[in-house]
């Protein structure tokens, strides 16, 4: 199972050579807002519903965007407990394959991301 990432300053992080990097400003707090971005960032097909089940879909086959590592680095917490639960469960879904799937927050919100969402098991 795969966990969070945290960073002292999020700002910092980058994508590696063959990756993408979708930064989430901490302005962004709206659903629709954040479905938007990630829509934006990571092209979604045209066909992306805008809604929890259909950033599911996508976030779990990122097929088009090709092999390499796709960052989402988060300058703040958007606290929307379905988008952690979705994101942690997509990490797991590219675990081991062709893509990897890594989600940044900052270290300062560790705490906030576990109430809202539990601890991952070690």
């Amino acid at each position: 199972m795969t966990s969070f990432r945290y960073a002292a300053d999020p700002r910092a992080v980058w994508a590696p050579p063959h990756g993408r990097l979708v930064r989430i400003p901490a302005s962004v707090q709206d659903k629709d807002a954040l479905l938007e971005r990630l829509a934006r960032g990571l092209e979604f097909p045209t066909h992306f519903g805008h809604n929890w089940d259909a950033l599911s879909d996508c976030l779990g086959d990122l097929g088009w965007l090709g092999a390499g590592k796709v960052l989402i680095v988060h300058e703040g917490l958007p606290a929307h407990r379905e988008y952690l639960q979705i994101l942690r469960d997509a990490m797991d879904a590219h675990q081991g394959g062709a893509q990897q799937l890594v989600a940044v927050f900052p270290a300062s919100e560790l705490a906030r991301v576990e109430s809202l969402v539990g601890p991952r098991p070690s």
